[in-house]
Order: structure tokens, then C-alpha cells, then sequence
């Protein structure tokens, strides 16, 4: 239901696996604001689910101490097409195989802290090359590391403004726009990362 609202919740330890293929908050429609997910774990080889779905809208709350992974892995936080994430923390947090925030086409995402998490793929990936792109808008990510993917992956005529991206590490790129897509990038600082980082063993 559109006008349908959670808040003030507290979320801890969370398990989703093969048997539970489930999330902490699923937000299918509305407005979950002030909801805090902290720790638990997404593992198994079916692909459990992540912490967080947005499907409405996720505002004002926080994501932490989250790990998310298995074979086919999820992401820690997954924003479906048309869904909102403003002003909310995601830290602390560990993504396996996919995306650490996975965000579709028509997506926005606002005013955001990702912080100190780390993850196999990309941190943030946003947009779908075929589906259409989405914005990133006044977020700030730092002391980030990743693997493969990028710190910032845009696609589909994804848009970043006014974001700040400093102190990441990689061992590959920090931010990726393919050469297929148009994507834009406006107003941001992008500085003191490193991209010669070294894979954990």
C-alpha cells in the first residue's frame, strides 16, 4: 500500500539461508523511516536474501554489521526499480559475491553515508543498461575496499552529483561508467582513494 509506514525499529542479528530465504525489511510499498538493522548474516547457495528491499521507500535509518554471502550471494542492501534510499548509514557491512547496495533503473539514492564496508564486487552499483539508470545524489562513501566491480559502478544513464568519494580502496577502479552507456557525473570530489590495494587471502 503506497501510504502505508513503519518506524522505529530495531533489527538485530537477522539470519536469512537456504531454508529462510528471507530479509530483515522488506519494504514492498510506503515508507519504512528510523529503522535500524544491525547485525545477521545472508548465506547459502540459493542466494538468500539481503538485509534490506526497497521497493517504497527507506529513509533516516541504518544498515550495519550485515554479511551477506554463498554461492550466488545477495546484496546487503538491494533497492528495486522506483524505490527511494535517503539519509540512511550503511557501515560496518560485508557483501560475498554481488553488489554491497544493488540498485535497479528509477532508483534514487540520497544523501546516504556507505562507510568502512567491504565487498568482492562493487560497493555501489546503480542502473540496468537495458531497464534505464538511476541518481545518486549528495552521498558520501568512504573508507570503503572492494575487489572486483568498482566503488561506484553507473549504468544505463545513471547520474552522481554533488557526492564525495574519499579514502576508498580498490584493487581495480573506483568509479566505472561503461562505454556503452551515457552516464554523468557532476559536482563531485573523488580523492585520496588508492586502487592498488591487495585481494584478502
Amino acid at each position: 500500500h503506497a501510504d502505508a509506514a513503519v518506524s522505529g525499529l530495531r533489527i538485530v542479528n537477522a539470519v536469512a539461508d537456504q531454508e529462510r530465504p528471507s530479509v530483515a525489511l522488506n519494504v514492498v510499498s510506503g515508507l519504512a523511516s528510523n529503522v535500524v538493522v544491525c547485525g545477521g548474516e545472508s548465506y547459502g547457495p540459493s542466494g538468500a536474501g539481503a538485509a534490506v528491499q526497497a521497493r517504497g521507500g527507506f529513509a533516516d535509518g541504518a544498515v550495519t554489521g550485515f554479511a551477506a554471502g554463498g554461492w550466488r550471494g545477495a546484496p546487503v542492501l538491494q533497492v528495486h526499480s522506483d524505490g527511494v534510499l535517503r539519509g540512511v548509514t550503511v557501515a560496518d557491512n560485508h557483501a560475498d559475491t554481488l553488489p554491497l547496495v544493488a540498485a535497479a533503473e528509477r532508483t534514487l539514492i540520497e544523501n546516504c553515508a556507505i562507510t568502512n564496508n567491504s565487498s568482492y564486487s562493487s560497493v555501489l552499483r546503480i542502473g540496468d543498461h537495458y531497464a534505464g539508470g538511476g541518481t545518486i545524489a549528495g552521498c558520501t562513501l568512504t573508507g570503503n575496499f572492494h575487489c572486483d566491480g568498482a566503488t561506484v559502478w553507473l549504468e544505463g544513464g545513471s547520474t552522481m552529483r554533488r557526492c564525495r568519494l574519499q579514502g576508498n580502496s580498490a584493487t581495480d577502479v573506483i568509479v566505472y561508467s561503461p562505454a556503452w552507456d551515457e552516464n554523468w557525473i557532476e559536482n563531485c570530489l573523488i580523492a585520496d582513494n588508492r586502487v592498488d590495494a591487495e585481494k584478502p587471502v
